[in-house]
C-alpha cells in the first residue's frame, strides 16, 4: 500500500512516441522542502537544455518556494 498513492487507473497509458519538441519533468507534490522540489531543480541542470519542469501541488511552504524560485 503507497499512503496518498496515485491511482494510474485514472490516466490513460500513450505508449512510446517520437520526442519531438521540449521534453517536461513532471514534479507532482506538496511544496515543502521535505517533499525535495530543490533537488529536482537542480537535477535539471544535468539534463539537456530543452527540458522542462513542470510542478504540480498545494503549496504548504512559501518561503520554500521562493528560495527554491531564486
Amino acid at each position: 500500500m503507497i499512503r496518498s498513492g496515485i491511482n494510474l487507473e485514472l490516466f490513460a497509458f500513450r505508449g512510446e512516441r517520437a520526442a519531438t519538441g521540449p521534453r517536461t519533468a513532471l514534479f507532482l507534490g506538496r511544496i515543502k522542502r521535505r517533499k525535495g522540489l530543490h533537488t529536482a531543480v537542480l537535477a535539471l541542470g544535468y539534463l539537456p537544455e530543452d527540458v522542462h519542469l513542470r510542478v504540480v501541488g498545494e503549496v504548504e511552504d512559501p518561503p520554500y518556494l521562493a528560495e527554491v524560485g531564486e
